[in-house]
């Protein structure tokens, strides 16, 4: 498939992850759904987007001096303000919705993100597993607002637009997960030779189709299911709200689920005990949760807002590049290179291939050399590797490794099992020394 085809798909992914935010302002803003808002809401963040690729361009440009670029970096990210500005304005002076407002300004704010993130990236980098988390957390909440509503037809019609487009996210992320999948093989060498399986675009392809025509059969087969299963959950929740709040209520005529004479909106009573206890547990678990994993959160908190003036981790003319493993960033803080260590770990035990396996444990040698003084930079060679190996992990073994993987890296060299075992036993030993 064309790169072009596959960064569309992409960015696609990207605007079906952000439908949660339409519905919401379609059927709790404007109380229906009609179908050219959905064209005119999209063509307003398809101009986001557009700015966003742009700012990311003039930003990240090589116009821009040493001194002056985190400022160009800064001023391209808060650029957003200027549209976001004009839109506010025009809805204002049309005096239309403050629906357009309040439920797509976010969704404009999250695609002018995506454009300028998407900047010079490939179609894997774009589209991830981010947005698909995003659509599952946003589409929820839309789902229980809507419940709020007690309208049935908007309820129905919501639910079932969040179902369509979950599923085309499904088959996107099939897609362009697959053809990783075949982009990666084909980058894997047997002897110095492109390698690609017998029939594996054959079988990706088949795959995207199965997954495909399982999501139509849901949609066409599927609704009678789930209204089966939407009853027998509403009235297992019925149940348990009558043990808690006791028989009088279930005798009085309410509604359990609403807590209201006439079942339209949302009432919740004193639950007595057994309410406050539920609080006080949950408030107790937060805190203690919040104690014990402070570090992360810190260290979530400082990685989410650095990206208003950091830079992104890509590098031109470096001494040293293997695309499938990268160099360390000397950047990262010690947590992230543990992490990361540990996932490699994994994969390194884990794979099968001799030659991607070798060259997973060189980038965990160089991920424990920026432990030490001696850390890898961006224009190091391999000889430099093994001259700062040699001193900062303070092993002779280094230069063996860094001799076997240039073979293997431009060479077109497999390792033997002796090489494979030889590397594994350092990788231990360093990984136990430091």
């Amino acid at each position: 498939m064309s790169g072009k085809a596959l960064r569309f798909i992409s960015v696609s992914g990207i605007f079906a992850a952000v439908f949660p935010f339409v519905v919401l302002c379609e059927g709790i803003g404007l109380d229906g759904f009609v179908w050219w808002h959905y064209v005119a809401i999209y063509a307003v963040l398809a101009m986001f987007y557009g700015w966003g690729v742009l700012c990311a361009g003039w930003g990240t440009g090589q116009q821009h001096s040493r001194s002056h670029r985190p400022v160009a970096l800064f001023m391209s990210r808060a650029a957003v303000v200027l549209p976001v500005g004009i839109y506010c304005g025009c809805c204002g002076a049309l005096g239309a919705s403050t629906a357009l407002v309040l439920y797509i300004v976010p969704a404009q704010l999250i695609v002018f993100k995506g454009g300028y993130s998407a900047y010079g990236r490939n179609y894997h980098d774009i589209f991830g597993r981010g947005w698909f988390a995003m659509f599952y957390v946003s589409a929820v909440i839309v789902s229980v607002l809507l419940w709020f509503s007690r309208d049935e037809a908007l309820i129905s019609s919501g639910n079932y637009q969040l179902c369509i487009a979950f599923g085309v996210l499904i088959v996107i992320s099939a897609i362009l997960t697959n053809q990783t999948n075949i982009d990666s093989c084909t980058h894997q060498r047997d002897a110095g030779k492109m390698a690609l399986p017998v029939g594996l675009r054959a079988y990706n392809t088949k795959l995207c189709a199965a997954v495909t025509l399982l999501i139509v059969s849901l949609f066409l087969f599927a609704p009678p299911v789930a209204k089966f299963i939407a009853k027998v959950l509403k009235n297992i929740a019925a149940w348990l709200l009558s043990l808690v709040r006791g028989a009088d209520h279930s005798a009085s005529g309410k509604d359990i689920l609403s807590g209201a004479e006439n079942g339209s909106g949302i009432a919740f009573s004193d639950g007595g005990i057994i309410f406050d206890v539920l609080y006080l547990v949950l408030g107790a678990a937060i805190v203690f949760l919040v104690i014990k994993y402070h570090r992360q959160i810190m260290e979530f908190m400082r990685e989410t807002f650095a990206f208003l003036f950091s830079e992104r981790g890509e590098h031109s003319d470096l001494g040293y590049h293997d695309e499938f493993i990268g160099i360390p960033d000397e950047r990262l803080t010690l947590n992230s290179r543990r992490k990361l260590e540990n996932q490699l770990y994994k994969k390194y035990i884990r794979e099968n291939d001799p030659v991607i396996r070798y060259r997973i444990g060189y980038r965990i040698m160089l991920l424990r050399l920026c432990d030490t003084p001696f850390a890898v930079l961006a224009s190091d060679n391999t000889d430099i590797h093994a001259v700062k190996g040699e001193n900062g992990l303070r092993s002779e073994k280094v230069r063996s490794i860094v001799s076997t993987y240039n073979k293997v890296r431009y060479g077109g060299y497999i390792p033997t099992k002796d090489e494979i075992h030889f590397e594994a036993g350092f990788i231990n030993e360093i990984r136990r020394k430091i």
